[in-house]
C-alpha cells in the first residue's frame, strides 16, 4: 500500500517557506544517549487492537535500537515537558480535534490516518484498527529506525486512501458500500464463522476503503445489509442439508448462509474471494455450493477433529471425577449421580445440589481419552448460576510436566464469565517460582464495562446469559490465543513474547467441563438467596477444529 504526503500541504509549505519559516522548524529528537525522550500513551480503555499497536511500536524500537520506551495508559497524568506519542484517541488536549481532521465528519474512509506533532504530543490516529497499525508502522519506519530519529516541530502528515474504482467490489453495480451493514446473529454464532466475518470486513476495507457498520439480527433492520448465518432477518434463504451453502441477493440485501457452521464459514470465504478479486453481485446472484467440495479449494483449512453433540453421555470420552472437591470447597463433592447430570433432548445437563451440610457437583474430563495441541475449540452452552454456583469450560495440560498450561475458556458466576490463561510450574525448578503465572497479559488488556482494571470479565446484558445459548471458545495457535464469545473476539494474547509462555502454551491439553459450588476464586458464597433448584449448565455441543498444525491423540 502506497503512502503519500498531502500534495497541497507540501506545495503550500514550499511556497511560503521564505516568508513563514516553514522550512526552519526545529527538529525534536526522539532519542538521546541511548534513551527515549518520549513515552507511548494509549487510552486506558483502549481495545485490544489499539493496545497491540502501541505494544508493536514499543517492541519495534526495542528490537531495532535496544531502547526500552515506557508505555502508559492516559489515566496517568501528563507531565509538562514530557513528550508523548499518543496511539489512537486519548484524553490528551487536541486528540479529538486531530481525529476530526482525518475523519472529515464521516467514518467510512476506513484506511485514512494522521500523524501530527503539537506541543508535548505526537498524535497517531487511524480511522480503523488497520489504519492505526499502518500509521504506527509508518511512524516507526520514518522516525525510529535509528538512534538519531527526530520529528519536525508541527509535523503534519495525512494519509488518504484513493482506491482504484475498477478493482472495488460492487453490489448491484454500486461500489459505494458505506451505506451497508454486516449483520450477524447476536447469540451463539460460531467463531469458525466469526473469524471469516472479521476477514471479510477487512477485505472490504481494503478493496473499497470503507469500514462497514456492524449489527446483529436484534438491531433495527436497515435497507442495505450483508446478512451472514441463520439470523432473525426475514427472507434468509433455506439450505437443503448441512453441507449446502447459499449466497443470494434480494434487492439491497445480500444473504450468506449455510446448513452448518462449517458450510456458512466456507460461504463467507467464497464471498470474501469475490471481494478480493474485485468481483460483483447483483439481483441475479444465487450461488449454491457444497462445503465438502468447496473446502478442497482452501489449503489447510480448519477441519473438525473432535466433537460431542451429547446425544448420549459417552463415558469412553468423559471421565467423571468423584470425591471431595478440594479445589473449590471442602464441603463440596464431585459425583456422577443422575440427579446432577443427565442427557435430555440431545443436550447435557449439569447441576449442583445441596444435601445437608455438603453440596454435590459435576466435573468431567477427557484425560483418559482425548488430548490436543492447537486448534479452534468451542462449546454452545446455556447456564444459570446463583450465589455460590459456578460453571466452567477449560483446558489443562499434563501436570506431571515442569511447565503446564491452564486455559479457563470461561469461569461463570452470576451474570458474567471470566477468561484466564495460566502458566503453572508443577515441580521445584531452580530459579523459577512455582504456582500460577499470568504471562504478563493481565495488566495489558481492555477494562470491560463493569470490570476492574486488568480483569478479563465479560458481562452480559440483563439475563442474557441464562436465557440463551452462547458459544464460548478459543483459537489456540503456536503464537497467540484468541478468546471469543458468540463468534466475536473478546481478547487476544501473544504467547511468544514470554519465555515461560512459550514453554507452557505449546503442549497438549485435555478438555474439562464442570458445574459446582464455589466459595473461592472471587465467587459469592452460597447464602439464603441461592436457588438450588434452578442452577445449571446445559451443553448443546463441544467441537474442535484443527489445521495440519494441530495435533490430537488418545491418552
Amino acid at each position: 500500500m502506497k503512502r503519500f504526503f498531502s500534495g497541497i500541504l507540501l506545495c503550500v509549505c514550499m511556497a511560503v517557506a521564505l516568508i513563514t519559516g516553514c522550512g526552519k522548524k526545529e527538529a525534536i529528537p526522539l532519542f538521546t544517549d541511548g534513551e527515549a525522550n518520549f513515552i507511548i500513551v494509549r487510552s486506558a480503555d483502549a481495545d485490544n487492537e489499539t493496545i497491540n499497536a502501541a505494544a508493536d511500536l514499543r517492541q519495534t524500537i526495542a528490537d531495532n535500537l535496544g531502547i526500552t520506551v515506557n508505555h502508559k495508559p492516559d489515566s496517568i497524568a501528563h507531565k509538562d515537558g514530557q513528550l508523548e506519542v499518543n496511539i489512537g484517541i486519548t484524553n490528551r488536549p487536541d486528540s479529538q480535534a486531530v481525529y476530526g481532521e482525518v475523519s472529515n465528519e464521516t467514518e467510512t474512509n476506513g484506511l485514512d490516518y494522521i500523524i501530527k506533532q503539537k506541543g508535548d504530543y505526537i498524535y497517531i490516529i487511524g480511522m480503523s484498527n488497520r489504519a492505526l497499525q499502518e500509521a504506527v508502522d509508518y511512524f516507526a519506519e520514518e522516525f525510529c529506525s535509528d538512534a538519531g530519529g527526530s520529528v519536525q516541530e508541527d509535523y503534519h502528515y495525512v494519509y488518504t486512501y484513493t482506491g482504484e474504482e475498477e478493482k472495488a467490489f460492487s453490489i448491484n453495480g454500486d461500489t459505494d458500500l458505506a451505506k451497508y451493514k454486516i449483520v450477524t446473529p447476536k447469540y451463539n454464532m460460531s467463531y469458525l464463522v466469526g473469524r471469516e466475518v472479521e476477514t471479510l470486513n477487512d477485505s472490504l476495507l481494503v478493496s473499497n476503503g470503507v469500514l462497514l457498520g456492524q449489527a446483529t439480527d436484534w438491531d433495527e433492520e436497515s435497507e442495505y445489509e450483508i446478512i451472514i448465518d441463520q439470523t432473525e432477518r426475514p427472507g434468509t434463504p433455506k439450505t437443503e442439508d448441512s453441507d449446502q451453502y447459499r449466497i443470494k441477493v434480494e434487492g439491497n440485501k445480500v444473504y450468506i448462509t449455510g446448513g452448518s457452521n462449517e458450510a456458512t464459514a466456507v460461504a463467507v470465504k467464497e464471498f470474501n474471494k469475490m471481494v478480493t478479486e474485485g468481483g460483483s453481485v447483483d439481483e441475479k446472484t444465487d450461488i449454491t455450493g457444497s462445503y465438502a467440495e468447496t473446502v478442497k479449494n482452501y489449503e489447510d483449512y480448519y477441519a473438525m477433529t473432535f466433537h460431542d453433540e451429547f446425544d448420549t453421555m459417552d463415558r469412553s470420552i468423559w471421565h467423571f471425577y468423584t470425591g471431595t472437591n478440594t479445589m473449590l470447597s471442602e464441603s463440596d463433592c464431585n459425583t456422577d449421580d443422575p440427579k446432577n447430570q443427565w442427557i435430555e433432548d440431545g443436550k447435557l445437563y449439569m447441576k449442583t445440589t445441596k444435601e445437608g451440610d455438603h453440596t454435590n457437583s459435576v466435573h468431567v474430563r477427557t484425560d483418559n481419552s482425548t488430548w490436543f495441541r492447537y486448534g479452534l475449540i468451542e462449546a454452545s452452552v446455556k447456564m444459570r448460576q446463583t450465589s455460590g454456583q459456578g460453571g466452567a469450560f477449560w483446558l489443562l495440560g499434563n501436570t506431571s510436566q515442569d511447565y503446564y498450561a491452564e486455559i479457563d475458556i470461561y469461569e461463570a458466576t452470576m451474570n458474567a464469565v471470566k477468561f484466564t490463561p495460566l502458566s503453572w510450574v508443577s515441580k521445584s525448578i531452580s530459579g523459577v517460582n512455582s504456582g500460577p503465572y499470568y504471562c504478563d497479559f493481565k495488566g495489558d488488556i481492555k477494562t470491560y464495562e463493569g470490570g476492574v482494571a486488568g480483569d478479563t470479565y465479560y458481562r452480559f446484558e440483563n439475563d442474557d446469559k441464562e436465557q440463551y445459548f452462547h458459544t464460548y471458545g478459543i483459537e489456540w495457535t503456536d503464537s497467540y490465543i484468541t478468546g471469543f464469545i458468540d463468534g466475536r473476539t473478546f481478547i487476544r494474547i501473544d504467547t511468544t513474547f514470554d519465555e515461560r509462555a512459550v514453554k507452557t502454551f505449546n503442549n497438549f491439553m485435555q478438555i474439562i467441563i464442570s458445574q459446582g459450588a464455589l466459595d473461592s476464586g472471587g465467587a459469592t458464597k452460597a447464602n439464603e438467596t441461592t436457588d438450588w433448584e434452578n442452577n445449571y449448565s446445559i451443553f448443546d455441543y463441544i467441537r474442535l477444529y484443527q489445521t495440519s498444525n494441530g495435533e490430537i491423540r488418545n491418552r
